[in-house]
């Protein structure tokens, strides 16, 4: 069996590529409509005081979930650290920030971290 040159291969990926932008912005333009629709529902659904209505194939209802908003990062942040609260923190640090970090290191690494190279394929049109 004989292999498509890496030419080929390069402008098939081109056009995959292509492709899925084109079924993503009609992703992303149906995805705008659904979030519209849902707003629009929430806010009939508070009008009329209703907190579940059930059609014939769907039954929408409302769930309310307290969530954070930080007003002040500075006394969020000492509150974590005084009280050894990082639980309420995601785990996962910013990329960026951490290569300028081990940069500003000379080279070592944040303690606790190590780094590994991820490799990604670019692709660009000729």
């Amino acid at each position: 069996m004989t292999q498509r040159s890496l030419a080929i291969l390069a402008d098939e990926l081109s056009n995959d590529r292509d492709e899925i932008r084109r079924l993503q912005d009609t992703i992303d333009k149906k995805k705008r409509a659904f979030k519209e629709k849902e707003e629009r529902i929430l806010a009939r659904m508070k009008t009329e005081n209703a907190l579940r209505v059930t059609g014939e194939k769907a039954t929408i209802s409302i769930s309310i979930t307290t969530v954070p908003n930080i007003k002040d990062w500075d006394k969020f942040y000492r509150y974590v650290q005084k009280h050894k609260a990082f639980h309420l923190l995601e785990r996962r640090p910013a990329s960026k920030a951490w290569r300028e970090e081990v940069e500003n290191r000379r080279g070592k690494a944040v303690p606790g971290t190590e780094g590994f190279e991820k490799r990604t394929l670019n692709l660009r049109n000729t």
